[in-house]
């Protein structure tokens, strides 16, 4: 072992200024954190009331009053028993002190690992010199006890601990800590932004060791976390997505990260593309550090075929068992959801529990159980993107959230939030015949496979409940009154096929309704609407007249319109405009909130 280091004048210097106010105002203090802040500061007292001292007075109940005979006039400091009293002035902590001058003294040696009895003949040599230890450290696998000691009793002191180890002193190891600054405070914020609490800490001033105390729930959390922390910097501009859905937005998705690859190499982001499902099919890349190619096909038929010709029978537990393996290698992991299934809950919660962030377009996770949005929005903004459900590429969600972290408070939301339906409304306004202009909607991508879908009005209800959500509002789909642009419930039900050829039944009657508007110098809009002025929210979508002056009257086919008034946006509201529909422009959505993941991960963990 190596004989014992010695360090002087820690913490020289005057009495802190919460000591002074420990003594000055009279403040209550346990009387072992009084004895010791008389003692620490030199102050009249301090040779006499110290804890063998006030024992007996402790004991009984006795309360004591310490004066200053250099200010006679002044009332002192009452100590009694302050056990079933509140901290001073509502604090966490009672009281600080310093000591001026004590000697820190290093045991060190490997033969201190697991080798019992080592404690106990470091304390019995320290009792042979006279030396009494002010303060002990020994982490859990550290090789070092650290100790200190008054500085009249420090020479003697290690004279006898060096005489005590004498036939143990070699050399000690590890010193890759040593002399680093910032450590500790890269591991405790760690685990303080994964919500770990840390139950006790120790550290030797050795500086190689570092123990911490946590509950065993959060035990493989925290290993996880300080692991990438410190081993996996190298990797930090990794970039690993995995994409469920090959659709419409999953596939423009995968072409758009192809054409960007090399772009975003150059700001160094390696981007990985370690999974790809479908409903019924996926392809992993099957080893760390690899890919798979985003542009292998060429639109959503092609990317369904080469899963069915490459790949393997979906099973999303053996896809998140390469995500657990992946995420804490650095870099930042993402699960991408271009889904509309409705039982990915417990999907995206492995994958944040792994470390990962989850993009999402697929509004069912947010609309559905309102415990589900409320964990979902827990995991907070630097784990969670779901932007695309409501704005596809527009900044929506942010705006809100941006809105009301800043104190602002949001009465009405409203708008048109479905390019599809801002298209119809265009072209029927336009004179346009329902049944055809619905086909052409079909034909350039803006509907779901299955119209109804979309003229239902349900995708544009779920859209606001989530803003609703955002608001603070506690409300279900139920809650949502819902007007479909299409109100004929006989065809609802029917087969797609049947559907499409009983559509044009419809024809007269939507050309009524809209030349009527226009005859009363109105247009009709498909509206969402949200009015939080009243005691509880009251939320609503369908086909509405507005006034030609209003926001959303005269818009272009197949634009968005997010109208905000706040308190702060009453007189002139904060309009958010732009176009609404199309796989391209929500799959654009989809890729900046995987950047957003990305720019995000240092603040993650």
């Amino acid at each position: 072992m190596e004989q014992c280091e010695s360090e002087s004048d820690v913490g020289r210097g005057r009495p802190s200024a919460a000591m002074d106010r420990v003594v000055s105002h009279g403040e209550l203090l346990s009387t072992e954190l009084l004895a010791a802040a008389l003692r620490a500061a030199h102050m009249p007292g301090a040779k006499v009331v110290y804890p063998p001292t006030v024992t007996p007075a402790r004991r009984g109940g006795i309360p004591l009053v310490v004066r200053s005979t250099l200010d006679p006039d002044h009332p002192g400091t009452l100590i009694k028993d302050g056990r079933h009293q509140v901290s001073a002035q509502g604090t966490v902590v009672a009281g600080i002190t310093s000591i001026t001058d004590v000697h820190l003294m290093l045991l060190v040696g490997d033969n201190l690992v697991g080798t019992p009895g080592v404690a106990g003949r470091l304390f019995r040599a320290l009792a042979s010199s006279g030396a009494s230890a002010i303060l002990i450290s020994q982490a859990s696998s550290e090789h070092s006890i650290c100790f200190a000691v008054e500085p009249d009793v420090s020479e003697a002191a290690r004279r006898a601990v060096k005489a005590e180890f004498q036939t143990d002193i070699e050399a000690g190891s590890g010193e890759g800590m040593k002399h680093r600054p910032g450590i500790a405070g890269r591991v405790f914020g760690v685990l303080g932004r994964r919500a770990v609490n840390v139950r006790a800490v120790a550290q030797g001033s050795s500086e190689r060791n570092i123990s911490a105390v946590v509950a065993r729930a959060d035990l493989g959390r925290a290993v996880r976390w300080i692991h990438r922390e410190f081993f996996h910097r190298a990797a930090s501009g990794r970039l690993a997505v995995y994409i469920l859905g090959v659709g419409g937005v999953g596939s423009a998705l995968l072409h758009q990260l192809r054409a960007e690859r090399d772009a975003l190499g150059d700001r160094g982001i390696e981007l990985q593309l370690r999974g790809v499902a479908s409903s019924q099919y996926m392809q992993l890349c099957g080893r760390v550090g690899g890919g798979l190619d985003p542009a292998c096909a060429e639109n959503s038929e092609a990317w369904r075929t080469t899963l069915r010709q490459k790949g393997e029978a979906v099973d999303l537990d053996r896809l998140l068992d390469d995500l657990e393996e992946v995420a804490p290698r650095g870099g930042r992991t993402v699960l991408v959801d271009v889904t509309a299934s409705d039982s990915l809950r417990d999907v995206y919660r492995r994958a944040l529990a792994a470390g990962a962030a989850v993009v999402s377009a697929n509004k069912l996770p947010f609309a559905g159980r309102i415990e589900d949005f409320r964990e979902f929005r827990r995991a907070g903004d630097r784990a969670v993107f779901h932007e695309a459900t409501v704005g596809a590429g527009f900044p929506v969600l942010h705006t809100a959230d941006l809105l009301l972290g800043t104190g602002d408070r949001i009465d009405l939301i409203s708008g048109v939030f479905s390019g599809t339906l801002a298209y119809l409304t265009a072209e029927l306004t336009a004179g346009k015949v329902w049944s055809e202009a619905v086909r052409r909607a079909h034909r350039l991508g803006y509907t779901e496979p299955d119209p109804r879908d979309d003229l239902g009005g349900l995708d544009v209800a779920r859209k606001l409940l989530i803003l609703a959500r955002i608001c603070g509002l506690d409300l279900k789909i139920q809650d949502v009154d819902v007007e479909p642009m299409l109100n004929r419930p006989d065809l609802a039900d029917l087969p797609l096929r049947e559907y499409w050829r009983r559509l044009p039944e419809a024809d007269g009657e939507m050309a009524a309704r809209f030349g009527q508007a226009a005859e009363e110098g109105l247009e009709l809009a498909y509206l969402a609407e949200l009015d939080m002025t009243g005691a509880s929210g009251v939320a609503r979508v369908g086909l509405r007249t507005v006034p030609l002056d209003h926001p959303v009257a005269g818009m272009p086919a197949s634009e968005n319109i997010f109208i905000f008034r706040s308190r702060r946006y009453q007189a002139h509201p904060l309009i958010i405009r732009g176009p609404g529909a199309g796989t391209d422009l929500t799959a654009a959505g989809v890729f900046a909130d995987i950047l957003r993941a990305y720019a995000e991960r240092g603040s993650a963990g």
